[in-house]
């Protein structure tokens, strides 16, 4: 059956866990849907010249208010009214056979303040769907903690009433939503990123050589989210710094910072904190910051899999090394941590940015190193269910799609 998907997600220039989502639930939805058409919703104009990179359609986020009445305006009069961007993006809602929301987490107090307006805002894109009769997949995510007022009411009623099936990336996930009263069916479904192929560059090459020559290497990954949530940025930097330290001096490996998220604005860019822990080692002559701007997903992947060990706070970053049977040790601030990690039975080897000691790194990541042989054999063992599970949420969602075709041709044989 071709069909005609609408994905909504991340933004794709200067991230690696937007590319990495979009690839890969493509190449999971392409096992369902062969000669599917893609449109994809940004939240970032700078990605409106990637559409021949991606090979789909690429529009940029419109105002959310104005695109729920735009919608209201075509469903209730069958008028078409709103900006040029508006209708763009009315367009791709009306000719898409099915809207898929890629963001990886979402519906957080964690992440903002949630507000009354943000809460009302932020399922607007399911409601667009909804009141234009289209079937509506909130695919793998980690989703909560509903912990204010305004958020819980409103994701309990935008989960309740515009979505048709979720795709939780956890069991934690599952938990908060059946709590929060939740009725639309949940799959618990490991993140589509583990299916993302991983490819070589020359800066990955570089790698292979030093490896070649004996040379372990550690992949650092440094995140301003997690300097942000650790409500002391500065002591997050002095604790990455001294454990990188204590790396280099216990095991002799090389440090290579893996930035993901890059920004113009220092306090959103992970290569200004890769660089404010690299100014703070002593041993920094021993440390590289690879140039992820100039890679694509897929090659960062492959630079993440050149490393012995793994240190990360950025999720997809973790799930780049995991889904290649790389020891991990996390440094999180979400439960999508203990998710991640748990998926592979490794729980045990992460640390609560929060609440973490630089004693309680050392200790954890000597006892990932001088496990790391058998660690790599747990992981590959668990890697084929957790694939398994990917797949088979994909035929969930083909499923839904052809439940969908069968009442409307029922209500076409009613008329």
């Amino acid at each position: 059956m071709s069909v005609s998907i609408l994905l909504i997600g991340a933004p794709l220039s200067r991230n690696l866990g937007g590319p990495s989502l979009l690839l890969s639930t493509r190449k999971v939805l392409d096992s369902v849907f062969p000669g599917t058409r893609y449109t994809y919703i940004s939240p970032l104009a700078e990605d409106l010249s990637l559409e021949d990179v991606y090979d789909m359609e690429i529009i940029t986020t419109v105002p959310m208010k104005e695109l729920v009445v735009a919608a209201l305006a075509k469903r209730l009069f069958g008028l078409t009214v709103g900006s040029p961007s508006v209708r763009r993006a009315l367009r791709a809602y009306s000719e898409s056979d099915l809207v898929v929301d890629i963001w990886g987490i979402g519906f957080s107090d964690t992440i903002s303040k949630r507000t009354f307006r943000s809460s009302v805002l932020s399922g607007g894109r399911f409601l667009v769907g909804r009141i234009l009769g289209k079937r509506v997949v909130k695919y793998t995510a980690d989703l909560g903690p509903f912990d204010t007022r305004w958020n819980r009411f409103f994701s309990k009623w935008y989960f309740n009433h515009t979505v048709d099936l979720i795709l939780a990336r956890s069991e934690s996930t599952r938990q908060r939503l059946l709590q929060l009263g939740v009725k639309t069916p949940i799959k618990v479904c490991p993140d589509t990123a583990f299916l993302l192929p991983a490819e070589r560059s020359p800066f990955s090459e570089g790698l292979v050589k030093r490896r070649q020559e004996g040379r372990p290497i550690v992949g650092f990954s440094v995140s301003h989210m997690a300097a942000r949530q650790s409500g002391d940025w500065a002591r997050y930097i002095e604790q990455v710094a001294h454990l990188a330290d204590h790396v280099v001096k216990t095991t002799g490996a090389e440090i290579v910072f893996i930035p993901n998220e890059l920004s113009p604005d220092v306090s959103a860019d992970d290569v200004h904190f890769s660089q404010l822990v690299l100014d703070a080692m002593q041993s920094r002559d021993k440390a590289v910051i690879a140039p992820t701007a100039d890679l694509t997903a897929p090659q960062v992947k492959g630079v993440i899999g050149q490393c012995d060990v793994v240190v990360a706070s950025r999720y997809h970053t973790i799930v780049a090394a995991l889904s290649q049977a790389i020891p991990t040790l996390a440094i999180g601030w979400h439960a999508k941590y203990e998710g991640v990690m748990s998926l592979v039975g490794q729980e045990e080897f992460v640390c609560h940015v929060r609440s973490m000691t630089l004693d309680d790194l050392k200790t954890k990541f000597t006892v990932l190193w001088n496990s790391r042989h058998e660690i790599r054999a747990k992981i590959q063992g668990a890697l084929p269910t957790v694939e398994q599970r990917i797949w088979q949420c994909a035929r969930e969602v083909s499923n839904l799609l052809d439940q969908g075709a069968v009442r409307r041709r029922r209500r076409t044989r009613k008329g």
